[in-house]
């Protein structure tokens, strides 16, 4: 419940015995199927000192975990085969909160895809997107300040964004992302807002993973060109492998990284201020260092047709 402190959560498997997932066109949950819509609900988020570790949470219909904490370490966690999104954050409950969250050694991978419960691999058919009115996240923030650390996990095979950090705008919002790897997302691999850190990762944008699977439903490219092109699941956001933006007056860091990607470019930078109207002053700046950059080809019916640009391969900074 809302406030609780000083509480740890350890050595758990959380899951359901379905192999369906809420509102999935052809593997909807039936009141007969035993399962569960979420793994971990929580609204905790004045809650301090909440520690999860050493839990594996998947296959459930919905969410793994949906919820808010002031603050929470989470260790060795697993989320994975959750059928609308891994961790969901946008509870709906007020304009913004400001939580310290510190991640570990864990694993996001897989949702927004229906598991099968007999093998923990994802049903025929199971994986869906936006499209076809699920989600995908791995992990998807609402708009927050606060402090963000991700360290030494894995983002892979979800079926929108891997790490979606892109609405941590308000003022002080901080975030490190150091020693992950992240691929196989159908949208982005990483977007982060806020002062940001970003450093050591091997980030891998093939975007287009899941189509032609057996496994997947996902259709179309490039969502975000929807209105002079085609709605699309594959490379959502334009597949851009890492997404980075700042506020008036904030400065990040892109440092030592390894990014290859097929999308429209490896990173896009930017600027964004709660009021999307105001303009970010020359305070304001993202270093990028010391990084390898490698753009796929990219077939030109997507790439030069839908998004009108020059040439094969995929541009590195936009």
């Amino acid at each position: 419940r809302s406030g609780t402190s000083n509480a740890t959560v350890a050595c758990l498997e959380i899951t359901d015995h379905a192999t369906c997932g809420q509102g999935h066109p052809t593997l909807n949950c039936r009141p007969a199927d035993d399962f569960a819509n979420v793994g971990i609900y929580a609204l905790d988020e004045e809650g301090v000192n909440i520690v999860f570790r050493d839990l594996d949470i998947h296959g459930l219909a919905a969410t793994g975990l949906w919820g808010r904490f002031g603050s929470l370490t989470m260790q060795n966690v697993t989320i994975a085969g959750n059928a609308l999104s891994g961790w969901n954050t946008d509870m709906s409950r007020r304009p913004s909160f400001s939580p310290t969250v510190r991640i570990d050694r864990s694993t996001v991978e897989w949702n927004g895809c229906v598991e099968d419960a007999a093998t923990r691999r994802p049903a025929r058919g199971g994986c869906w997107g936006e499209l076809e009115k699920g989600y995908g996240d791995g992990i998807g923030t609402d708009y927050q300040g606060g402090s963000w650390t991700i360290t030494n996990s894995t983002f892979r095979y979800n079926t929108q964004d891997g790490l979606d950090l892109l609405y941590l705008k308000a003022p002080g919002a901080k975030v490190l992302v150091d020693s992950v790897t992240a691929y196989g997302n159908a949208g982005n691999q990483v977007k982060v807002s806020g002062q940001s850190t970003i450093t050591n990762n091997v980030i891998i944008g093939n975007c287009a993973y899941f189509d032609g699977k057996p496994f997947s439903i996902l259709t179309g490219y490039f969502w975000e060109d929807a209105t002079i092109h085609h709605k699309g699941d594959h490379c959502r956001a334009d597949g851009d492998a890492l997404s980075v933006t700042v506020q008036t007056g904030v400065q990040s860091r892109i440092l030592n990284n390894t990014i290859v990607g097929e999308g429209d470019f490896l990173i896009s930078v930017g600027c964004q201020n709660y009021d999307k109207e105001k303009p970010c002053d020359s305070a304001s700046g993202i270093a990028i260092v010391n990084n390898v950059f490698r753009g796929f080809p990219r077939a030109s019916e997507f790439r030069n047709q839908k998004l009108a640009r020059s040439g094969v391969l995929v541009g590195p900074i936009y």
